[in-house]
């Protein structure tokens, strides 16, 4: 039997042990995908504004809402309003609380979300609240311009993929803890975040009329970048004063018309650049910690400035107007590079620590005084040269100043070259 026989008995057994029952089932056929209606029942919602929800459920859009009141108020909980890429758009002539969507229940239970589409125009804000006796909020993929406030919220707030745009005030403001990701606020007149207790990551704030960001209270910060805008990129907010605890990693400040960041006490910036920013790079409060940061070109001050009991490790400053590092008292600063700041002339230094502090290990090179210490600070195992002055701390202890490393018997000496 040659092959092709056996391969078409054995299609042919197997047929019936693969064919289905010849009877159908009873009933009528079902549709083979559910809709999103009957996974989530939702409410199709157009105008006249201001339109009213105040009935748990899914609400969306259907057209613009154009109007010369306020948007949307939302008078319940357990609310999703689906905006589903229209806009809502005032007029920008309408009374003093005007606002595009508001959040107006007091049942502090559930939540609400509001996704997808466009905000624009409105005498107050864009998406706000009334108080911090609200459900939770989260908002997504939401635009705001041309509004008082775009993001104005009292209530812990979770705000993603948003953004805020020639607002007359800050682009989001929000006063309880919030987590923000993703966000951009540009081309406010004020700050483009002004923000208390928040968790940022992947946020951008460009060409605001103030700060970028301005932080109070238990403030992370991740992956953020402040770039051109008028005053400090990153800051300590006046808004909420006693700022202390900021934590800000992987982050940068460029080209903006104040500091790069400056921030209170106990603050906490890894791995961060301040580049050519107009007054200085990186400026933080008593008992703070910078670590890998770069400061690079910045003008008129300096390039990392911390106050007393500060440790700067790993950090680098180069071809800053001003001290290269300005170290307050009982401070430490390790493992750093200083190269080519000063460029306002002698007698700025490449690092110039307070008293009682710890110099070691840093090399500072090409600056107009290599290091510059008061009373009983310990200096030893830098590298110092090609400034005009490499030591100037007469009355600090210093570790011998040595040119060869191959004769010298100190484990302490600083070398010059």
């Amino acid at each position: 039997m040659s092959i092709r026989s056996v391969a078409v008995i054995a299609l042919g057994m197997s047929a019936p042990s693969l064919a289905g029952p010849l009877t159908p089932a009873l009933g009528p056929p079902g549709p083979a995908n559910a809709t999103i209606e009957r996974i989530e029942p939702r409410t199709p919602i157009t105008g006249p504004a201001p339109i009213v929800i105040d009935q748990p459920g899914s609400y969306y859009l259907i057209a613009n809402i154009e109007t010369t009141t306020s948007g949307i108020e939302i008078h319940a909980t357990n609310v999703t309003l689906d905006l589903n890429g229209f806009t809502v758009r005032g007029d920008g002539e309408g009374a003093a609380n005007d606002r595009g969507i508001c959040l107006l229940t007091q049942d502090t239970t559930g939540h609400v979300v509001i996704r997808n589409g466009f905000v624009d125009r409105f005498t107050h804000d864009g998406v706000s609240d009334t108080t911090d006796d609200q459900p939770q909020l989260t908002v997504e993929d939401v635009h705001v311009t041309r509004c008082r406030y775009g993001f104005y919220l009292f209530t812990p707030t979770t705000l993603r993929r948003c953004s805020a745009a020639e607002s007359r005030f800050d682009g989001v403001r929000t006063f309880s803890p919030a987590t923000i990701q993703g966000c951009v606020a540009g081309d406010n007149e004020r700050d483009g975040f002004s923000v208390r207790d928040a968790a940022l990551s992947a946020c951008v704030a460009r060409a605001n009329g103030r700060r970028g960001f301005a932080v109070a209270g238990k403030v992370t910060m991740q992956q953020c970048g402040a770039f051109e805008n008028a005053s400090v990129g990153i800051a300590e907010s006046p808004v909420f004063p006693n700022t202390a605890g900021v934590t800000i990693s992987h982050s940068v400040a460029a080209n903006n018309g104040g500091g790069g960041i400056g921030l209170g006490p106990g603050s906490v910036v890894t791995a961060c650049a301040a580049i050519g920013n107009q007054n200085g790079g990186i400026r933080a409060g008593f008992g703070s910690v910078i670590t890998a940061c770069t400061a690079r070109g910045n003008q008129t001050s300096n390039g990392i400035t911390v106050a007393s009991d500060s440790l700067v490790t790993d950090c680098v400053a180069t071809e800053n107007v001003g001290e290269g590092f300005l170290i307050g008292d009982d401070s430490r600063i390790v493992g750093c590079v200083a190269n080519g700041n000063g460029l306002a002339g002698f007698p700025i230094a490449g690092i110039r620590a307070g008293r009682r502090c710890v110099i070691d290990s840093n090399n500072a090179t090409g600056n107009p005084v290599g290091i510059d210490a008061a009373e009983d600070t310990i200096i030893i195992r830098n590298t110092l040269g090609m400034n005009t002055l490499n030591l100037d701390a007469p009355n600090a202890k210093a570790g011998p100043l040595a040119t060869d490393p191959a004769t010298e018997t100190s484990p302490w000496a600083n070398f010059a070259f």
